[in-house]
């Protein structure tokens, strides 16, 4: 991390606890604009009812499904079928991928009611501190939550991608063999292009693609993960033009271009190449 994105990350972790720490005294009721990712919208601003930190706990239940399934909760084919699976709290947990204790967290957390909510403070029943004493969180243990996450973004994606921070390694590691979580893995093709973000503007990303085979995506400053696509025999990449091609997965199509001077379609071969010899029987 750069040293700038240091002081950002302290101030937004300052900024959150002091939120917290006033939560714990009333729950915060404000009004707001409809705004904001539809997937992960809470039922009260749908609804146009009142907000509070309670909606962002609903927010926070939909990215520990998302953490675990891969996916998140109600997504659907349009905007409409995802309010309505919201409205009906129409989603499915796997109990053989969700461990039970972060089960029962999502589950107290997508509450219609915020009353229900865990966390919410709207009833004694169900305090922040009723939150941060949930059997989830019980492996943390005296460290500041804040600490923790900033601790990993720093040293576990980091390391990850330490051996390919530099332009001079990228044509000598994608020749060997990197192990990651004792699985040998084998980089098949390293690059940069820009990513289409949910907010419908493109980050610049860089590609890693593996023969397992799934493709990881790093902020090129930081060298930090912001994402991985596992690819499976229902994946495929499609070129829609000289620069960018779309890479269609079950749940989600993701959207790359390059510059104009460049031509992405080595990029739609290789990708298509490693799905193909990976699930050849």
């Amino acid at each position: 991390m750069t040293s700038d994105s240091s002081t950002n990350n302290s101030h937004s972790f300052r900024r959150l606890k002091r939120i917290i720490k006033e939560s714990e005294k009333q729950a915060i009721i404000i009004k707001q604009n409809f705004v904001g990712t539809a997937e992960y919208m809470a039922p009260e601003i749908i609804t146009n009812r009142e907000i509070g930190i309670f909606t962002d706990l609903w927010s926070f239940g939909c990215i520990l499904f998302q953490f675990f399934m891969g996916h998140s909760p109600f997504r659907d084919k349009t905007e409409y079928l995802t309010f309505q699976n919201i409205l009906n709290l129409n989603y499915t947990i796997d109990p053989k991928i969700v461990p039970e204790d972060a089960k029962d967290l999502i589950e107290k957390l997508l509450k219609i009611d915020p009353k229900e909510r865990i966390g919410s403070g709207l009833s004694p029943e169900n305090s922040f501190d009723k939150l941060k004493n949930h059997k989830f969180f019980k492996n943390f243990g005296t460290k500041n939550y804040f600490e923790i996450i900033e601790e990993y973004l720093k040293k576990s994606d980091s390391q990850r991608i330490s051996k390919i921070s530099s332009k001079e390694n990228i044509k000598e590691v994608s020749k060997s063999e990197i192990i990651f979580k004792d699985k040998k893995e084998k980089i098949v093709k390293i690059g940069e292009l820009k990513k289409k973000s949910p907010w419908l503007f493109y980050d610049k990303r860089k590609i890693i693609l593996y023969d397992t085979p799934r493709l990881d995506y790093f902020d090129p400053n930081s060298n930090i993960l912001k994402g991985t696509i596992s690819l499976s025999a229902d994946c495929k990449a499609e070129l829609k033009s000289k620069t960018s091609f779309d890479l269609i997965t079950p749940n989600r199509t993701y959207h790359f271009l390059c510059k104009s001077k460049y031509d992405i379609s080595p990029w739609v071969t290789a990708i298509n190449e490693v799905i193909k010899n990976h699930n050849v029987e």
